[in-house]
Formats: C-alpha cells, sequence, structure tokens
C-alpha cells in the first residue's frame, strides 16, 4: 500500500470514527397563491441526515471596529463529510437545536479519498 493510501484511509477512518448525526436542510422556492408571491423556506421534515466532524473553530466574540466594541453574535465551524450531497451556498445544516448556514463548500477528491469540508455561519 502505498503511503498516500495509507494516509487517506487514516483520514477516512478518523470522519468515520468521530462523526456525529447532522441534518442538511435545503431551502426551496414556494410560490404564495394569494398574494402571487415567492418565499425561500425549508421544511425541517424535509431534512436529510449525514454523518460529519462538526468543529466549532470561532465562538462569538466581542470585535473591535473604530474603537467600538461590537458583539458578534455569529459563530464559525467547519463540517468534515464523506457524504456527498448537492451542498448550496446559504443552505442550512442543523447541529442538535442550532442551525448554520453554509458559506463555503470545498470537495477534496485525492487518490480515493473523496470527502467535503463546508465552511458555516450560526443562524440567528
Amino acid at each position: 500500500m502505498k503511503s498516500l493510501e495509507m494516509i487517506n484511509v487514516s483520514l477516512s477512518n478518523i470522519i468515520n470514527t468521530y462523526s456525529q448525526d447532522l441534518f442538511f436542510c435545503k431551502f426551496r422556492t414556494i410560490k404564495d397563491p394569494i398574494n402571487a408571491s415567492y418565499e425561500t423556506r425549508f421544511k425541517s421534515s424535509d431534512a436529510v441526515a449525514f454523518k460529519g466532524i462538526f468543529l466549532l473553530i470561532s465562538p462569538e466574540e466581542v470585535v473591535e471596529i473604530d474603537g467600538v466594541n461590537i458583539f458578534d453574535k455569529n459563530s464559525y465551524a467547519k463540517v468534515y463529510t464523506l457524504f456527498s450531497f448537492k451542498f448550496e451556498y446559504g443552505d442550512l445544516v442543523r447541529v442538535s437545536d442550532d442551525f448554520y448556514s453554509i458559506l463555503g463548500i470545498e470537495k477534496s477528491y485525492k487518490e480515493g479519498l473523496n470527502y467535503i469540508t463546508l465552511v458555516l455561519r450560526s443562524s440567528c
């Protein structure tokens, strides 16, 4: 076994071992027949379960801008998963009771290991 293959197998095992249950919620455009308008919503009943490693990378913090302290309520996180859904910018990932919106998606396909990294921001 080549060393790169061994690294890929190890990464895959780590992702499988430390994964937790997460839910992917896709936004849908729904037409309101009463006033003929469109809204984007998601239904929690349409959520799809998947497994991934959730890492909180930036907790809530105070940010100083032009000498004024501003409390940033957003927290940022990353999810590493072996599942390949059609993740899109702005869709939601539910972790426990918290919802995070997808800011970025990075797909990695390297020598037999396919995984996706999602960059998330908390949805207040």
